[in-house]
């Protein structure tokens, strides 16, 4: 389906994709966090969509895509590009689906990443330069190899299956305050929020960024989409551009955005293992970081999406005994 920058998704079209997922995808719980909570000064509650079987809940957009599609029975196959996640649950539900996956990739993914996209069945296509090459990448071969594109964030039915974790939410904690989500393309806090709007019309939804991330910031004090560097970064799946569709969203849905320092997605990441004992990569702990230091205190109950775990060895390490 094509980005139509005037769309937006319907509660409808979230359970839809609810219901079309549900045989592949987890309905992760929401668990309570007393340790957080007590930093915090307000109830904090965790969405564990690490569990999902790839590691992150990219899984729900990428399924509810390919089933939506019919991307069985087109026979071509399909293409897409990723920092890895996504292309992680695009190789896994292909795989599902008995449909070749190709996956450009930034060269210098982390090595968990690329390492899942081929367990999982996925062609790498390994490309220099960061996500935007890769997509400009991935976009070639769909047309020059006859493959099905997949996009990672700018497509109506992406969201819907992103949305379905909002949806969860408001089922689950219909009383919530704030839901903290993080943002790279978009799709997540742009499906999170038309669930939000809909189904628990009183939570703000927050969205965090790391420093080195941007886009997503400069694009809205810009009013349009603004390219912006990839520098290395604790949160490499949050890296590149987003698109004039997610832009959209966020503009609508989003109540505020932190920009969050390297350092404290660090002491995030570090916050989950002693409390928690949970290993979460830096794209997701940068959620617990904003809901950390910018979360208001007593504001009421407030959901940290943790988005995923594929992160090296060695970062972890080098988080955990920094020098």
């Amino acid at each position: 389906m094509a980005a139509n920058p005037g769309a937006m998704i319907a509660l409808r079209q979230i359970r839809d994709a609810a219901g079309r997922i549900a045989p592949w995808v987890r309905r992760t719980p929401l668990l309570s966090a007393p340790a957080l909570s007590e930093r915090a000064g307000r109830p904090i509650f965790l969405k564990p969509e690490f569990w999902q079987e790839t590691g992150s809940f990219k899984v729900r957009g990428a399924t509810n895509y390919l089933l939506a599609v019919g991307a069985a029975t087109d026979g071509g196959g399909v293409v897409t590009a990723s920092t890895g996640n996504h292309g992680q649950a695009v190789a896994w539900a292909a795989a599902r689906l008995g449909v070749r996956a190709v996956i450009a990739v930034p060269a210098a993914a982390p090595r968990a990443k690329l390492d899942g996209i081929r367990r999982r069945g996925g062609e790498l296509r390994p490309i220099n330069g960061g996500y935007d090459a890769a997509h400009a990448a991935a976009l070639a071969m769909a047309a020059g190899e006859g493959l099905r594109y997949v996009p990672a964030f700018e497509d109506e039915v992406i969201i819907a299956g992103q949305g379905t974790i909002g949806l969860e939410i408001a089922e689950d904690l219909p009383e919530v305050a704030e839901v903290y989500v993080p943002v790279g393309g978009g799709g997540l806090a742009a499906g999170v929020g038309a669930a939000l709007a809909a189904a628990a019309p009183s939570a703000r939804l927050v969205g965090a960024q790391s420093v080195l991330t941007p886009a997503m910031a400069r694009s809205l004090a810009a009013g349009s989409p603004v390219a912006v560097p990839e520098p290395p970064t604790l949160c490499d799946g949050l890296a590149g551009g987003i698109d004039a569709l997610t832009l959209t969203y966020a503009q609508r849905y989003l109540a505020d955005l932190a920009l969050v320092e390297e350092a404290d997605v660090a002491a995030a990441m570090r916050a989950l293992v002693a409390d928690e004992r949970w290993i979460v990569e830096g794209s997701a702990a940068v959620a617990l970081a904003a809901a950390l230091r910018t979360g208001r205190a007593g504001a009421g109950p407030a959901v940290v999406v943790l988005t995923g775990r594929n992160v090296d060895a060695e970062t972890v390490r080098g988080v955990l005994l920094p020098q």
